[in-house]
């Protein structure tokens, strides 16, 4: 038997249950993913933690530092990619759109609000994402100072907080397997997912 259905509207709701479990599961295949951005017409690859999914508008959410490089990349070219990978279900699933960065409002505040406090700690850290420094122990040092970082004082990492919003254009599904893989894709028209299945 399948894992998957041969139905296209089924499959797209295998597909974003899959994408809702990365979320809900730390340990789930989907809870890490690849994201790209194009920076000066080169792709830059990262991996980011799926922090939630809106099906019903087709989008993806993750949480940044307001000051790293992918936040320039954005406001520059919003084009983007995502790429997960699910070793249990032998599955690849690409997808693409634009993103949309917030930095207030309804949204960004539900999302800091409901960012864990070890989590929030990342975002105190004084030094600026990738630059440069003389030892590894003066990241360490300040990230370990946090370590008992209060729900008040993380209030002020809020600043450096950032949530990318990803509007989803296409999702392209590979299913692999021995006996040979199953491939289909879906584009969003009309503000609808229309799908076709594609040789692999």
């Amino acid at each position: 038997m399948e894992k998957f259905h041969f139905n296209l509207n089924l499959l797209l709701n295998d597909i974003w249950e899959m994408l809702k479990e990365g979320v809900e599961k730390s340990k789930s295949d989907f809870h890490l993913a690849t994201f790209c951005t194009i920076s000066k017409d080169k792709p830059k690859n990262r991996t980011v933690v799926l922090r939630r999914v809106i099906r019903e508008r087709n989008i993806l959410i993750f949480h940044t530092d307001k000051r790293s490089g992918k936040i320039y990349e954005i406001n520059s070219n919003p084009n983007i990619s995502w790429l997960f990978y699910s070793h249990s279900n032998k599955v690849q699933l690409r997808l693409e759109g634009e993103a949309v960065i917030y930095s207030s409002g309804k949204l960004f505040e539900d999302q800091w609000n409901s960012t864990a406090l070890m989590s929030k700690k990342c975002y105190l850290i004084d030094h600026t994402p990738s630059s440069i420094l003389k030892h590894p122990e003066v990241y360490l040092n300040s990230y370990s100072h946090f370590n008992n970082i209060s729900i008040e004082d993380s209030q002020i990492g809020k600043e450096n907080f950032a949530v990318i919003e990803t509007k989803i254009n296409s999702i392209d599904w590979l299913y692999l397997k021995s006996s040979g893989h199953i491939r289909a894709k879906f584009d969003l028209v009309n503000e609808r997912m229309q799908g076709k299945w594609l040789v692999p």
